[in-house]
This record gives structure tokens, C-alpha cells and sequence, in this order.
């Protein structure tokens, strides 16, 4: 924009005078008098001062009708910026009243619109400079916005800044559309209002309106699909624009080749047919065979040349990618000033957190905290694990003996001396620190199976069994589950739905499925692997392996044969894709822990003692 800034010229000047003298220059006398035009001077804009602005006469912007006519007062030198209040201060009398009077205009939109006459804003504004900075909260608009209110607020400032002629108005009303969320709902009310409300030759505010519900119309239809087929039925322009926008998609994506004719083609069949356009937006996959009838029908009824044979598959219709050119561009990365989405981290004490509550209706997973979750899990997997008690591990299985000749024994008797002496450790570090799990059960080189397939394969149970002794520790761990639960959310915070998800893998792993004993010997490393996987299955931040595995007290291959065993017994089925379903489970946990409790049988140190009636006189006198 500097350089077109440089060459253009000011406004009036003659351009082609100045060539010619330039030629005329090169081609003169050295003795010839050359002709200098004039400098213009540019003319400096006036300066108006706010002080100007209040001095000038105050005017009335009446609103609305009946109970809710509103009355804005403005000072007359603000609202002359807009050319059709201009229009309206022109024509007032001297001495009569100074009225604008609307009473179609929409109370609030009007507001905003004095507003930004004064500030060049208006509220929700910006938080800041910044092309995609956000809006501010709008505390009028609900948490869920399944009326397109806060769409609707910029979208009636848009249509009235459009009859206004205030261009920076619509441009600035724009951009807070596309700042503000809503629901599948809310933006079928804010398409319904745009094209009822907006000049049809206004492509600016049409266009991303058509282009959002052919991106995204397949996916968002199921959650509002009577509004979604009302819209259509009742702005056939709409039901066009967006099928519109599929085929021109689909004709870029087959590059073009002989593609025009065959989309203008599907196009004519679909607006002449006598069956309406939102049928084949619902129902996508109907369109080829009722198409392919409708051209066998004008095939046999015209004499019109037979159109060229197309593949079914190149008529199957595909989601539009939207129009970037309506959207505001991305900012620009900055690397150095992205410190990136990192957890708090802090200690956490469960015995403080909110306990879960005991009423099922009111066990809400979108709202509970980790603490409260991880308390949840702590309490069922305690429970359950006591009603168990101590279950054996299954035993390893036996290996093929290795042929013990006289040559074998020489060769393994064999060993390398170093040429060297090893490098001396200092005495400091002889002694590690020692993990806080107890060694597993199972070595470190134990084979899960012998044969997998074939002939020899093992059952699928004796397979599980074998995987389930992954879990089991040689002793019980010192460290007790919450604080070991604590020490996980503390180097390693997990989300509630992660903890949840991880509380859903156990119990579809010892109490639905049983595949894994849950014991005081196999709790520890379930909890592990399970909140590793579930880490992996539901959130984009992943800590790394070896990070998790010295915060879990495991080597890094150990517990990556943990993570594989439990996705293998669960199937791989570890999505949990909607909050109802995790409440489900959740539920099912809790009240698996509830019934291990009561079932659980007493410790032996329990010595229950009866009172004596003879012990309570004695005690009484």
C-alpha cells in the first residue's frame, strides 16, 4: 500500500501534462524555456474538537412505538456524520421541533448506533487492537445461546448502520459476528434474520451465512433439524445459496476437468424439478438416483442431445470449505511470546476436597472438580479392592527348555573382560533413589504369550490372563492410593474427565469385564496405565512417557506394556463420546464401591462386645 501510496497523484492533477513535459523536456534545446505547473498545496482538514460537537443544538431520536418508545438525545454536529440523519436534520423548520422519529428500528441497535456516533465503539467492544482479539462478556446474553441473541445484536446493528450509510459501522458490526459463539440453533435464528432483514444483493453478510451451513450443515442439522428444514422451506434462497456453494466445491475439487458443463447441468435438473431444493440438503444420498430418474425423463420427453455419461461417484456431494475472504485473517505468529497452555501446578489434599454427591441427579461431570473426582475413584477402588482381598497372581507361563550339551555350557560359560576398568561412581550416587511402587510380579522379559495365531494359539482367556499379571506387584506399595493419586495430578495434572475416564476403564476392567483382579497388589499400576490412556483418548495435552512413568514410580517400558495391555483388554474402546455416557459410568463405579463396602467383611482385630444389663446397674450406681 506505501508503494500505490507513492505514485498515485493528488486528486486534479494533470497527469498527462506532466508526461509531455517530461518529453518535452528530453526532446528540447538546451536554450528552450521549460513550463513549471504550479504546486498544490493539499488542503488541510478542518479541526473539529469535541468541544465543538456538544456546543451544536441538541436533537431527538424518538424509537419504537407504544409502551416501548424511547427517546435518545444527541447533539446535532454527532449525528450529521451519518448522511441519512443529515438528511433528516435538513429538513427540520426554524423554530419546530427537532425529531428524528423511527418506529421500525430496533431500541437497543439504535442505542448502539448514538454510541458509536460519539466513541467510534459500541458494547460488546474488543479487548483489544488485535484482528482476532475477542469481545467483552455480555452479561445481558445467557451461558448457552440457543436463540441467537448475541448473534442478533450485531446483526440488527448491521441492517440499521446499512440504512444509515454508515460503512465503518457495517464493517465494525461484521467483525463481532464472527467474534461471538453460539449454538446450532442460534445461528439458524441469526440466518433466519439476515435473510429476512438484509438487502438480498448484500453478499457480504449472505455469503458466510450460506458458506457456514454448507461446511458444516451434515454435523450441526441432527442437533436443530426441524429449524434447520423450517429455515429452508421458508427462504428458498437460502436452501440455493447453500447448494449453490456444495456444487461450485465439488467442481474444484475434480480440477475442473469438463466440470463446468456437468455442474451447470446437475444444477438446471435440480432448480427445474419440481422437488424442492431442501430435500437434497437432508437427504444428500437420495440426490443421484432421483437426479438420474429426472434425466431419463428429459431424455425420452425432448429431443435435447443426451447429456455424457458421469460416474455416480463424481455426483456425490461434499462439504464446502468457507470463504476465507469473508473472514478476518489469522494473527501473525509470535513464537517468542507464546508461553503455550500449560496446567497449574499445586498440592492437592483430598481429604478437604468436596466429597461426590449422593444423589444421582445431582452428579453433574461437566461441573465436578478433579479433586472431587479423583476423591470418587479413590473411595470406589479402595472399597472394592478390600471386598477382594489378597487374589494371586497368575502364574508365568513356562518357556521351552534350552538344550544343556557340553557345547552350549562352553559357550554360555564365556565372558568378555573389559579391556579397561569401568569408570569409578562417586560414593554419592551409589545408592539410587528406589521407585515408590514394589517390583512387578511379572519380569521384565516375560512373554505375554507363547503363540498368538495358529495352530497352537492360546485361548483368549489364558491370554488375558497372562496380560493381568502385568499389573501385580511382587508386595503392596507403601504409598497409599490418595497419596499416590495426588502425586500423579501434582507433577502431571490430568483433567476431571481424564481421572473419570480412567475411573470408567477399572471398572470395565475388574468388575464388568473381570479380566484384572483389583487388589492392594494391582491398584496402583491400574490407576497409572488407565489415566495414561485415558490422557491419550480425550485431551490434545499429553505429558511425555518418561515423565509419566518416573512420576508413577515405573521404568518407561513397563509402562508402556501397561498402556498397551489395558487398550488390548478393553478392546481399543476407550472413546467415551458424550457427558451422559461418562455419567453413566461414573455412576456405575460409585456404586460398585457402595455395594463392596457393604459386602466387605470385618478385619480381625473387630472385637464386637455386648453389653450386660449386670454392667450397666454396676456402672450406673
Amino acid at each position: 500500500m506505501a508503494d500505490l501510496e507513492e505514485h498515485t497523484p493528488i486528486a486534479g492533477t494533470p497527469i498527462e501534462d506532466m508526461g509531455m513535459a517530461g518529453a518535452d523536456d528530453a526532446g528540447a534545446g538546451a536554450g528552450e524555456e521549460t513550463t513549471l505547473l504550479p504546486e498544490i498545496e493539499p488542503e488541510t482538514p478542518k479541526l473539529v474538537l469535541f468541544a465543538d460537537l456538544v456546543k451544536s443544538p441538541i436533537v431527538e431520536v424518538v424509537v419504537g412505538s407504544g409502551d416501548d418508545r424511547t427517546t435518545y438525545s444527541a447533539h446535532e454536529a454527532v449525528l450529521v456524520k451519518s448522511p441519512e440523519f443529515a438528511k433528516q436534520v435538513d429538513k427540520f423548520a426554524p423554530g419546530g421541533p427537532r425529531q428524528i422519529v423511527y418506529t421500525d428500528c430496533d431500541i437497543d441497535a439504535m442505542g448502539s448506533v448514538v454510541e458509536y456516533l460519539y466513541t467510534g465503539e459500541y458494547f460488546p467492544k474488543r479487548t483489544s487492537g488485535a484482528r482476532d482479539a475477542p469481545l467483552e462478556k455480555d452479561p445481558r446474553q445467557p451461558s448457552t445461546d440457543n436463540e441467537g441473541l448475541g448473534l442478533l445484536v450485531h446483526a440488527r446493528i448491521y441492517t440499521l448502520a446499512d440504512r444509515l450509510q454508515l460503512p465503518e459501522l457495517k464493517s465494525l458490526a461484521h467483525s463481532k459476528i464472527h467474534r461471538t459463539a453460539s449454538t446450532a440453533k442460534g445461528e439458524l435464528a441469526y440466518a433466519r434474520y439476515v435473510y429476512k432483514e438484509s438487502n438480498p444483493e448484500d453478499a457480504t453478510i449472505r455469503k458466510p451465512v450460506a458458506a457456514f451451513w454448507a461446511t458444516r450443515s451434515y454435523s450441526l442439522r441432527h442437533d436443530a433439524e426441524p429449524e434447520f428444514r423450517a429455515m429452508c422451506l421458508e427462504f428458498p434462497q437460502f436452501s440455493y445459496d447453500v447448494l449453490q456453494l456444495v456444487l461450485d466445491q465439488q467442481e474444484k475439487k475434480r480440477g475442473g476437468d469438463d466440470g463446468p458443463s456437468r455442474i451447470v447441468t446437475l444444477t438446471t435438473l435440480i432448480l427445474t424439478s419440481k422437488i424442492h431444493p431442501t430435500y437434497y440438503i437432508l437427504h444428500p444420498t437420495s440426490i443421484l438416483p432421483t437426479l438420474l430418474r429426472y434425466t431419463f425423463h428429459l431424455q425420452l420427453c425432448h429431443s435435447a442431445p443426451p447429456y455424457k455419461t458421469v460416474h455416480p461417484r463424481r455426483l456425490v456431494l461434499a462439504p464446502v470449505i468457507q470463504n476465507q475472504q469473508t473472514m478476518d485473517p489469522p494473527s501473525a505468529p509470535n513464537p517468542a511470546g507464546d508461553a503455550g497452555v500449560l496446567p497449574h501446578f499445586n498440592s492437592l489434599s483430598l481429604q478437604d476436597a468436596p466429597s461426590p454427591p449422593a444423589n444421582d441427579n445431582d452428579l453433574d461431570v461437566l461441573t465436578m472438580s478433579r479433586e472431587t473426582a479423583m476423591k470418587l475413584i479413590a473411595r470406589s477402588i479402595v472399597a472394592i479392592a478390600n471386598a477382594a482381598g489378597d487374589v494371586p497372581a497368575t502364574p508365568p507361563l513356562s518357556r521351552p527348555g534350552t538344550p544343556g550339551g557340553r557345547e552350549n555350557h562352553l559357550i554360555r560359560s564365556h565372558r568378555r573382560t573389559a579391556s579397561r576398568p569401568a569408570t569409578p561412581i562417586p560414593a554419592e550416587k551409589e545408592n539410587h533413589q528406589p521407585t515408590e511402587l514394589a517390583p512387578p510380579e511379572a519380569g521384565h522379559d516375560e512373554p505375554v504369550t507363547i503363540h498368538d495365531i495358529g495352530a497352537g494359539a492360546q485361548p483368549e482367556s489364558v491370554q488375558r490372563a497372562n496380560m493381568a499379571r502385568k499389573f501385580f506387584s511382587k508386595t503392596v506399595p507403601k504409598v497409599g492410593v490418595e497419596e499416590y493419586m495426588n502425586r500423579i495430578q501434582r507433577f502431571c495434572p490430568l483433567s476431571t474427565a481424564v481421572w473419570l475416564a480412567a475411573g470408567s476403564y477399572m471398572l470395565r476392567l475388574c468388575v464388568i469385564d473381570r479380566s484384572v483382579p483389583l487388589t492392594y497388589r494391582t491398584m496402583h499400576r491400574l490407576i497409572l496405565a488407565c489415566a495414561l490412556v485415558a490422557m491419550k483418548a480425550l485431551e490434545d495435552h499429553r505429558w511425555p512417557q518418561k515423565r509419566f512413568a518416573a512420576v508413577g514410580g515405573v521404568d518407561e517400558a513397563s509402562l508402556s506394556r501397561l498402556e498397551l495391555c489395558v487398550e488390548f483388554l478393553l478392546s481399543f474402546d476407550v472413546q467415551i463420546f458424550t457427558p451422559e455416557k461418562l455419567k453413566e459410568l461414573t455412576l456405575q463405579l460409585q456404586r460398585a464401591g457402595q455395594a463392596a463396602t457393604m459386602t466387605c467383611r470385618l478385619p480381625t482385630s473387630f472385637n464386637l462386645k455386648l453389653g450386660s444389663p449386670k454392667i450397666r446397674n454396676a456402672q450406673a450406681v
